[in-house]
C-alpha cells in the first residue's frame, strides 16, 4: 500500500488534502449553524422560563397581599318559647 501512495504524484497528493480541508470547513460550519440553533432555542426557553417565573411570582404576591375578609357570621339567636307547662 506504501507503494501506491509514493507513485501518486504530489499534486494528486494537494488536491486531495485540499478537499479533506473543504469537508471538514464545511463540517465545521454545519455545527457551528447547528449551535447557533440550539443557543437560539435555549435563548427562548430561557425567556418562556422567565415569563413562567414572573406569572408565578405575580400569582403568589397576589395571594399574599390580599387578605380574604372574614365572613360576618353572626349567630342567630334561638327563638326561646316557655313551655306553657
Amino acid at each position: 500500500m506504501d507503494e501506491t501512495l509514493s507513485k501518486r504524484p504530489k499534486s494528486q497528493d494537494k488536491n486531495l488534502i485540499s478537499y479533506q480541508l473543504s469537508v471538514i470547513s464545511y463540517q465545521l460550519s454545519v455545527i457551528s449553524y447547528q449551535l447557533s440553533v440550539i443557543s437560539y432555542q435555549l435563548s427562548v426557553i430561557s425567556y418562556q422560563l422567565s415569563v413562567i417565573s414572573y406569572q408565578f411570582s405575580y400569582q403568589f404576591t397576589e395571594k399574599t397581599t390580599h387578605t380574604p375578609h372574614p365572613t360576618p357570621h353572626t349567630p342567630h339567636p334561638t327563638p326561646h318559647n316557655p313551655s306553657p307547662f
